[in-house]
């Protein structure tokens, strides 16, 4: 019991002691804990000031944001105006450079020489179709002076001219142009003091070579060289094989389409028939000797190129 009344004591006294002033009933003792545990309330400019500076901040990274899409939408552009000019194949214009002396021709024209052999390099093809006039101012051939039982039967000439025209179709590969024809043709043969009207059907196969040379924008012109055999249909013994040269130009009507005249100038090898009429048969011993068939050809042919 008194052990008791003993703890009772001891915990009411320490208790007592340490006891936070501030529950006291000392009116000095609550002022003072009421000064020390309330906290300071700011002032007036200084939350004014705080504001201000908020919204300083909230200003500056709009400004900064509308800098950066601004920034974006310009580099959009430029990159769309790019695709433009590729798209519509436009060179972008280099930086003007200063003024300098002006070049001599000499300097200027190799630069051109080289870029018009640029745009010549590649195999260009095309084909056509067109007609032409030819014609042969010589043919046949002579037949020498013979005696038969001493007579004498002075020397003589068979010619054999014609004019004709005709369709042609043509191949084209830059350099070389292949073409098939029909050749409509006939005339009169001469034998002494009498003459005889005959004609022909023939078919011609030609290979021409050529070299292109661009006289303006529009317009190239080009030596040609080639064979032309002419196969008469009629019969096989007036075929004969010629060999032609002479000029041509293409006039570009478009970018797809083009004229081409050309004129030729050909020499014919003697047909079967002339190298029969020169046997010893008929020249009664004697070797006659064959004409030279010669002539021109004109053509006009509307191309397309492929």
């Amino acid at each position: 019991m008194n052990l008791k009344i003993f703890l009772l004591g001891f915990i009411a006294f320490t208790g007592a002691t340490w006891a936070d002033p501030c529950d006291t009933e000392t009116e000095e003792l609550r002022e003072n804990c009421s000064e020390d545990t309330e906290p300071a309330m700011p002032d007036a400019d200084e939350i004014q000031s705080t504001e201000e500076q908020r919204a300083a901040n909230r200003h500056m990274e709009i400004q900064q944001i509308e800098s950066l899409e601004k920034d974006e939408e310009l580099k959009k552009t430029e990159i769309k105006q790019q695709e433009d000019i590729q798209k519509a194949g436009i060179v972008t214009a280099k930086p003007v450079e200063p003024e300098s002396a002006p070049k001599s021709k000499s300097e200027t024209e190799p630069k051109e020489q080289a870029c018009t052999s640029q745009q010549k390099t590649g195999t260009k093809m095309s084909i056509g179709i067109g007609g032409f006039f030819s014609n042969d101012f010589g043919g046949g051939f002579k037949i020498p002076e013979i005696n038969i039982n001493k007579i004498k039967i002075p020397s003589s000439k068979v010619k054999t001219p014609w004019v004709g025209g005709g369709i042609k179709g043509f191949f084209d590969i830059t350099y070389v142009e292949i073409g098939v024809g029909l050749t409509f043709g006939g005339g009169t043969m001469e034998m002494a003091a009498v003459e005889v009207d005959w004609s022909f059907v023939a078919l011609n196969l030609s290979i021409l070579g050529k070299y292109p040379i661009e006289f303006t924008d529009n317009i190239s012109l080009f030596p040609a060289i080639g064979t032309d055999y002419q196969m008469v249909l009629d019969t096989g013994d007036y075929s004969a094989l010629w060999f032609k040269f002479g000029t041509g130009m293409d006039i570009a009507v478009s970018d797809a389409m083009f004229i081409r005249p050309m004129l030729l100038y050909g020499i014919r090898l003697s047909n079967k028939w002339e190298n029969d009429a020169m046997g010893p048969v008929v020249t009664g011993g004697e070797e006659g000797s064959t004409l030279l068939g010669h002539g021109f050809t004109f053509s006009v042919s509307i191309g397309f190129k492929l």
